[in-house]
Formats: structure tokens, C-alpha cells, sequence
């Protein structure tokens, strides 16, 4: 792909996480953004530096994975190519771990997805026509265009559907934007892209 997944650089974090103790709001967004009794992401912690950014990841959130009309493989598509080519290996590596074999985004798929330029037969022709529209919004055009608009109403897609990839795949960039910035240290149980490479798919 143009640009291609990448290792994050084995440095420090430039931002460290927020220890505890933390102020009772702050606390109170991140046992919001955790399932029960899970530590809060590293991400997360960082981010708590800056409550008000805190608090908008988690309404963004909100939208992805409560009220979105995609459904999970396809949000997860969605994620999953954009932390790819941004390089964001940290946020890639969470969700590879975490939804990649629920969503059936593992092995080849999950290879294929993360290192070629044009997933091909692995992915359903609906698949392939998203991929497509998420490459054209992380180009430098940052544009569904028309060709492959067309082709995401022709492959069922409906207008709110469109709206909502185009705002997963912002809401991705933002994050990729704020973890390569950091230099979030990636979480001890998470995927890292060397893994997948060596794994072959």
C-alpha cells in the first residue's frame, strides 16, 4: 500500500500516562470507556492529560460501537485499514487482539487487510468496494470519490452508512494522529504488526 503498516519506534512514550490518583471526572470517563473490571488503556491514560479530549473519544465511541449502523466486521474493516495505513500500530494491535478473530479479521484476512494494496478474493465484492472508499479517505484527496461512491450505493450501502465510514475513519485518524504523537507504549497483550509479518497470515 502507498503507506504502508509500519512499527512504531521503540522509544519512551513523549507523553506519559496519567497515574492514579486522578480527579474523580477523569476516573469517572475512563471506568466509562472499559468493559467492567479492566484496567484502563494506556490510551486512555494519556489522553486523561486533556479531559475534553478524553470526553470526545468517548462520545465518538459512542456512536462507532453503540448507535452505528455498519455492523461490527465492517466497523472493524474500517478501523483496522485505517490504523494500517496511518502506522498506528498501537490502536491496530488493541483491536487486532480484541475483535480481530470475533470479527472473522484474522489470519490471511487480517494480513491481507493490514499489508496489501488491494485486498483482494479473501474479502466479499461489498468488502473490497469499502476497503477501497477507506484508501481513498486516508489519500491525499481524503474523499469518497465518485466512482467509489457509486459503487458503495450499488453495493448496498446507504447514505447514512457512507456518512458513518467517513466519520469511523476521522475519528481513526484523529486517534492514529494522537498515539503516534504520544507515543502510546503498546499494550502488553495487544498484536504488533512484526507478529503478523512473521506469522505470514
Amino acid at each position: 500500500m502507498s503507506t504502508p503498516a509500519r512499527t512504531s519506534p521503540p522509544t519512551p512514550p513523549r507523553i506519559a500516562p496519567l497515574p492514579a490518583p486522578r480527579p474523580e471526572e477523569t476516573e469517572s470517563i475512563l471506568a466509562a470507556l472499559m468493559p467492567p473490571g479492566m484496567e484502563p488503556l494506556k490510551l486512555f491514560t494519556t489522553l486523561a492529560h486533556h479531559p475534553e479530549v478524553l470526553k470526545l473519544l468517548r462520545a465518538m465511541g459512542n456512536l462507532v460501537f453503540k448507535s452505528g449502523l455498519l455492523d461490527a466486521s465492517q466497523r472493524e474493516i474500517v478501523i483496522q485499514r485505517v490504523c494500517a495505513r496511518k502506522g498506528a500500530e498501537y490502536e491496530w494491535g488493541v483491536h487486532a487482539k480484541l475483535f480481530g478473530a470475533k470479527f472473522n479479521l484474522a489470519g490471511e484476512r487480517l494480513h491481507s487487510l493490514t499489508f496489501d494494496d488491494k485486498p483482494g478474493e479473501l474479502f466479499s465484492t461489498q468488502e473490497q468496494v469499502l476497503i477501497a472508499a477507506v484508501d481513498e479517505l486516508c489519500s491525499a484527496s481524503a474523499e469518497i470519490g465518485d466512482a467509489n461512491f457509486e459503487r458503495m450505493r450499488s453495493a448496498g450501502f446507504s447514505d447514512a452508512q457512507i456518512l458513518e465510514v467517513a466519520a469511523v475513519a476521522g475519528l481513526y485518524h484523529v486517534i492514529a494522529f494522537l498515539v503516534r504523537t504520544s507515543r502510546v507504549e503498546n499494550e502488553t497483550f495487544a498484536m504488533t504488526f512484526d507478529a503478523l509479518r512473521r506469522a505470514g497470515g
